[in-house]
């Protein structure tokens, strides 16, 4: 599993800001201040099977995968804030896979 190094900070507005970082070639992930803001490998999320057309399940996410250009970073927590689109990807419990954008938060 590669690094990838969190941080906090209130001047980023957009919470999932990408950036090269010297010379280790690393992501920034700011960090928003609530827990809750946070995925994490183990939460459960809502998804549904059947490209959407199944009922909401709850699984358990096993593995979060971060793409950006050529490169790809496992993770152990990204911000809620920054998923969307394809440049996230989580392997769930019940060995299926999304796009962070294909699951919701279980409140």
């Amino acid at each position: 599993m590669k690094r990838i190094l969190v941080g906090t900070g209130e001047q980023f507005e957009n919470l999932a800001l990408l950036m090269q970082h010297g010379d280790n070639d690393l992501p920034l992930v700011i960090k928003p201040k609530k827990d809750t803001e946070i995925l994490e490998i183990g939460d459960v999320v809502s998804w549904r099977d059947n490209y959407g057309k199944e009922e909401p399940k709850n699984v358990t996410v096993k593995t979060i995968t971060l793409y950006y250009g050529d490169k790809e970073v496992s993770l152990e927590e990204f911000p809620w804030s920054g998923i969307d689109g394809d440049s996230i990807i989580v392997s769930l419990e019940n060995g299926k896979w999304a796009y962070g954008s294909q699951i919701k938060r279980v409140d």
